[in-house]
C-alpha cells in the first residue's frame, strides 16, 4: 500500500464491522488511525476537522461509522473499502441488536421497547433513518447516520430515489478499492489483505451476540416492509455480489485459502482460551 495514500473504511452497521475493526487495529498502529466514536459520529467529525494537517497526514487508517466524504477532511489521498449484507438480513439484525440486547444502551432501544414494535413497525415508523436504504444513504455520501429517534435528515423518510443509487455506485466506481460481502466474510478478508496489503487477517468475531440474547425472525409482513423500504438496498447488494463473485475468481485455490483461515481462526481461539485458563491457574 502506498505510504502517501490513507484507508477509509466505512463501515455500515450490521455488515460484520466490529469483527473487521478488531482485525485492522492489529494491523495499524494505533499513532496512525483515527477511529469514529459510534456513540457520537458528529463529533468525532468536529474532532477530526479541527486537527492540524501535519497531525492528518499520521492517519494511515480512517474507520468507523462514517459516510463517503469523510476523505475531504484529510489532506493526503484516500481510498475507500466496507463490506455489504443482504438488506434483509442487515435489517433484522439491527432490530434484533437494538430490541433484545442486553449488554449495551443503544439509543433507539427504549423508543423500540416503549412501542413494542415488530420488525416491520421498527422499519415502517421512521424511527431510524438507516432503516431506509440505510447502505446506499452512506454510499452516496447524503449525510452521516442520525443519532437520535425520529432524528432530522436530509432525505425525505421513505425515499427510493434512483439517483441516489446511481451517487453510491458511482461512488463505488471511482473511490472505492472493494466492497466485501458480510455472507462471504472469509472471502472478502482474503481479497482485502492483498488490497490492502496487511499481515494478519485471523479473527475472533466481534459484537455478533447470537448466543446470548433473543432474536425475532422476520415473516412475510416483515419481508414486505423491508422490501418496501429498501429498493435501492437491494439493488445495491445485487450488484456488488455481482462484481464479489467476478473478484472471487481471481484467487488462487479459494477454497483451500478459506479453510486455512478458518482452521487457524479455531487453534487461535484455543490458544487464547487455554491462555486465560492459565492466567486465571495463576492468580492469587
Amino acid at each position: 500500500m502506498d505510504n502517501n495514500l490513507s484507508s477509509v473504511y466505512l463501515h455500515i452497521p450490521k455488515c460484520g464491522g466490529s469483527t473487521l475493526n478488531s482485525i485492522l487495529r492489529g494491523n495499524f498502529k494505533e499513532e496512525n488511525r483515527f477511529y469514529v466514536d459510534p456513540s457520537n459520529i458528529s463529533n468525532s467529525r468536529r474532532r477530526l476537522a479541527e486537527w492540524s494537517d501535519e497531525e492528518k497526514r499520521s492517519i494511515r487508517l480512517l474507520h468507523g461509522h462514517l459516510s463517503y466524504g469523510w476523505h475531504e477532511l484529510l489532506p493526503q489521498d484516500a481510498t475507500y473499502f466496507t463490506v455489504v449484507r443482504d438488506p434483509v438480513s442487515r435489517v433484522v439484525s439491527h432490530y434484533n441488536y437494538v430490541r433484545f440486547r442486553t449488554d449495551h444502551s443503544h439509543y433507539l432501544r427504549e423508543t423500540v421497547e416503549e412501542e413494542d414494535m415488530s420488525i416491520a413497525e421498527y422499519v415502517t415508523s421512521g424511527v431510524c433513518d438507516e432503516m431506509n436504504n440505510g447502505m446506499v444513504r452512506l454510499l452516496a455520501g447524503v449525510e452521516d447516520i442520525v443519532q437520535e429517534p425520529y432524528g432530522d435528515s436530509v432525505l425525505p423518510y421513505g425515499t427510493n430515489d434512483p439517483a441516489l443509487l446511481e451517487r453510491a455506485l458511482e461512488n463505488i466506481d471511482n473511490h472505492f478499492v472493494f466492497v466485501g460481502l458480510q455472507e462471504h466474510f472469509d472471502e472478502s478478508l482474503l481479497l482485502l489483505r492483498d488490497e490492502l496489503d496487511v499481515d494478519t487477517i485471523t479473527y475472533s468475531r466481534q459484537n455478533t451476540g447470537s448466543r446470548h440474547y433473543e432474536k425475532r425472525y422476520p415473516d412475510d409482513v416483515d419481508r414486505e416492509a423491508i422490501h418496501e423500504y429498501n429498493e435501492l438496498d437491494i439493488e445495491l447488494y445485487r450488484r456488488v455480489r455481482t462484481r464479489f463473485e467476478e473478484a472471487l475468481d481471481t484467487l488462487v485455490l479459494p477454497n483451500a485459502q478459506v479453510a486455512w483461515l478458518r482452521l487457524r481462526n479455531v487453534v487461535r481461539k484455543h490458544y487464547r482460551n487455554a491462555r486465560t485458563k492459565v492466567r486465571n491457574i495463576r492468580a492469587p
